[in-house]
């Protein structure tokens, strides 16, 4: 089985680096459906202080209608996750790995071709996010 998590660094600070995979998702079709600043709900709710670390939920409404069409089940995994969290002076961006959550919770159900898909996309997107070089054209 593949790793559950891809992951890059990058110098900007968390605004930016959000920025610019949002820009990236966006040429890739992805849309980010929702932002949670885990950081600040544990602040509110427990009065922890930690750095910042957002979970973005992001989906791709081609590859995941082409995911349900193949199983309803697939909904257990939509939408697709990427932290970002600021580690000393650089920020890491993880996405989880498509292709490692159907092999390990939905295996059989002919979904690696889209989760192959989905994960070359997310993984070009965190890759271009972190570098800050626009893919080719």
């Amino acid at each position: 089985m593949t790793e559950l998590a891809y992951s890059r660094e990058t110098p900007d600070d968390l605004e930016r680096a959000e920025a610019r995979l949002e820009a990236e998702l966006k040429l890739r079709g992805f849309g980010i459906l929702s932002v949670i600043p885990i950081h600040r709900i544990l602040k509110e709710k427990l009065g922890l202080d930690r750095p910042p670390l957002v979970i973005l939920e992001v989906c791709s409404p081609k590859q995941a209608s082409e995911a349900l069409e193949r199983s309803v089940e697939a909904s257990l995994l939509l939408p697709c996750k990427i932290v970002l969290t600021r580690e000393g002076d650089r920020t890491r961006l993880m996405v989880q790995r498509p292709v490692s959550m159907i092999q390990a919770m939905l295996p059989g159900r002919s979904l690696e071709t889209v989760a192959r898909e989905s994960e070359r996309d997310l993984m070009a997107a965190v890759d271009a996010a972190a570098t800050g070089v626009p893919p080719p054209a």
